[in-house]
């Protein structure tokens, strides 16, 4: 079930709160997140109910780094190919 406020939303037990960037659990404890697992989430939080495409999520999240598409070395017609992404040095 989804809930959602102009500050947070709530799916299941977990609260996301965009004001404070925290995510909590069904016991009010704060999860821990990298910045890039939060800037995901935080973007599929404003967009909630909405298809958010995944050039949308590379250019909002990894906007500093080049992500490209390695081959894989098992390919199957259901499975998706591995990213790999390095940050853009001068």
């Amino acid at each position: 079930m989804l809930k959602s406020s102009q500050h947070s939303i709530v799916v299941g037990d977990r609260c996301v709160d965009l004001a404070r960037e925290t995510l909590c659990d069904g016991h009010g404890d704060i999860v821990p997140l990298r910045p890039r697992a939060w800037a995901v989430l935080r973007l599929l939080a404003k967009r909630a109910g909405q298809l958010v495409g995944k050039d949308e999520i590379l250019d909002e999240v990894w906007s500093d780094c080049e992500v490209t598409r390695i081959p894989s070395f098992r390919p199957s017609a259901t499975s998706g190919a591995p990213w790999e992404t390095r940050a853009d040095r001068p």
